[in-house]
């Protein structure tokens, strides 16, 4: 996994201007393609494990792996990129990079600071009186998950298209989903 939102060269401007061309109806689309399958798994989530949850925890967990620990996560990533500039040393624009800075990217860079964002919005509720029943953070582990995966999804799905948002939907929102439910 890794995040649509680079601070390094002129990426920024790049993601900006792709956004710009998805407009209107076409946007919209995107977006409610990329919240369909959090929606899915919520529902199942809260059919199966209903009565050991309380929304306002499942707000509070969805609250903060949004906009409490989402800003940290584009800092250590914005930090990493500028000292450590990797998307330039790999990828499309260096076909000839060593393997390490390959697995530097893809699990230190992306993985670990992604996983630690989600183990964070949970592991606060771990000693709540509200938590009578261990599966519950399970569900708010996924929660967390869905969460992420949502947001990158749909960064995802307004610059690379309907292509994009479908496969995602597919592969990456489930998985964070799985990830999440794991921590």
């Amino acid at each position: 996994t890794g995040s649509a939102i680079h601070f390094s060269g002129g990426g920024v401007r790049a993601y900006s201007a792709a956004v710009g061309q998805v407009r209107g109806l076409a946007a919209l689309g995107l977006v409610i393609m990329a919240f369909a399958p959090a929606a899915v798994v919520l529902y199942w989530a809260w059919k199966w494990y209903g009565r050991y949850l309380t929304r306002c925890p499942i707000a509070d967990v969805m609250l903060e792996a949004t906009a409490i620990l989402l800003v940290p996560l584009i800092v250590a990533i914005s930090f990493i990129d500028y000292y450590l500039p990797m998307t330039t040393m790999c990828g499309a624009s260096n076909p000839n990079a060593p393997v390490y800075r390959y697995f530097f990217q893809a699990f230190v860079r992306a993985a670990l600071l992604e996983e630690l964002l989600k183990y964070f919005a949970i592991r606060r509720l771990l000693f709540k009186e509200y938590i009578e029943d261990p599966r519950a953070l399970l569900v708010y582990g996924t929660v967390s998950g869905l969460t992420f995966g949502v947001l990158e999804n749909i960064t995802y799905a307004l610059v690379g298209g309907i292509g994009t948002a479908i496969a995602r939907s597919f592969l990456t929102v489930p998985l964070h989903s799985m990830f999440g439910f794991m921590i």
